[in-house]
């Protein structure tokens, strides 16, 4: 069975989601910053896309070398890269990049409500399928929240095979709603991430879903 990132990927999605609520967003995670790496990330490519609630939204690209991801994302959310990572050598899972939705009104009035994108070296573990990667972390799920949907069937990054999974629950008396993707690409397990309070999560879904399909994996 696959363990190895069950517990950074809810405990520290959660544990962020919280201390987000208290804490500058350009704050968070600043002390697990590494050191400077090469630009990755590409912002001045621009596109004008219809949302599926008919909204136009302009996107700018985010491209990862390092990684092999590239994908858009909303030009007035705030993009962090290199948030974090937990675990270390053949056990380390990796926070590629965080986006987040501006503040309604103010910094208190955040919602923390975010999208991640982290990567697992699986090369270790292989052959594994999705699913099987997948299924410790959707058995603990089971365990403590409302699964609302699952998607064995799933597509993600020019149609590489996903195992998606809808959620809803409370955590520290707050209502959460969630979706977490899993694909693999050659030596790398890809968890696409989206947490908020309910009514974003419903109001955003739109925008984030144009996110992730617009999900390259391009290494």
């Amino acid at each position: 069975m696959h363990h190895k990132f069950l517990f950074s990927l809810l405990t520290l999605a959660i544990l962020s989601y919280f201390s987000s609520l208290t804490a500058s967003p350009r704050m968070i995670f600043h002390a697990l910053l590494p050191e400077a790496v090469a630009q990755q990330s590409i912002g001045n490519q621009t596109t004008t896309v219809k949302t599926n609630n008919n909204s136009d939204i302009k996107f700018a690209t985010f491209q990862s070398a390092i990684y092999g991801i590239k994908m858009f994302y909303p030009l007035n959310w705030e993009k962090e890269e290199n948030v974090g990572s937990s675990g270390s050598g053949a056990n380390k899972l990796i926070d590629i990049v965080r986006f987040s939705p501006p503040f309604e009104y103010s910094n208190s009035d955040k919602s923390a409500e975010n999208l991640d994108v982290k990567v697992d070296d699986i090369s270790d573990i292989k052959p594994i399928s999705v699913i099987k990667y997948a299924n410790d972390t959707i058995e603990d799920l089971k365990k403590d929240f409302k699964i609302l949907s699952e998607d064995r069937n799933a597509t993600v990054g020019n149609n590489n095979p996903a195992y998606k999974v809808e959620y809803t629950g409370t955590e520290q008396d707050v209502n959460l709603t969630a979706m977490i993707i899993f694909t693999i690409k050659d030596d790398n397990a890809y968890i696409i991430s989206y947490m908020a309070e309910p009514s974003r999560y419903s109001s955003d879904l739109p925008v984030v879903q144009k996110m992730i399909d617009s999900i390259e994996i391009v290494k």
